[in-house]
């Protein structure tokens, strides 16, 4: 399988076989099934979310002035989405 540009000429890239990338899933999963790593990885990210709460703590009171500082804050700081939209008012009477 190949890929090319809209012209036909030039090749964008060359899609590699089906059967390395279930030898690269397999390989993955094997790693994912060994216990060591398992347990490291998982206190891993215990360590890094502590890591963030504690930054979270120490840091809102910078972050919320700088968002008070932008000029632009009633883009950036969108809370809510309204996507609650009825058929019956998107029709009218025509």
């Amino acid at each position: 399988f190949e890929a090319f540009e809209c012209d036909g000429q030039k090749r964008r890239f060359k899609a590699l076989p089906v059967e390395g990338y279930f030898e690269d899933l397999q390989e993955v999963m094997e790693i994912m099934a060994f216990g060591p790593c398992k347990t490291f990885s998982y206190n891993r990210l215990r360590v890094l979310e502590a890591r963030f709460q504690l930054h979270l703590l120490l840091n809102d009171h910078l972050e919320l002035l700088q968002q008070m500082g932008t000029s632009h804050r009633d883009f950036y700081n969108v809370r809510k989405i309204d996507n609650h939209v009825h058929h019956s008012a998107c029709m009218n009477q025509k």
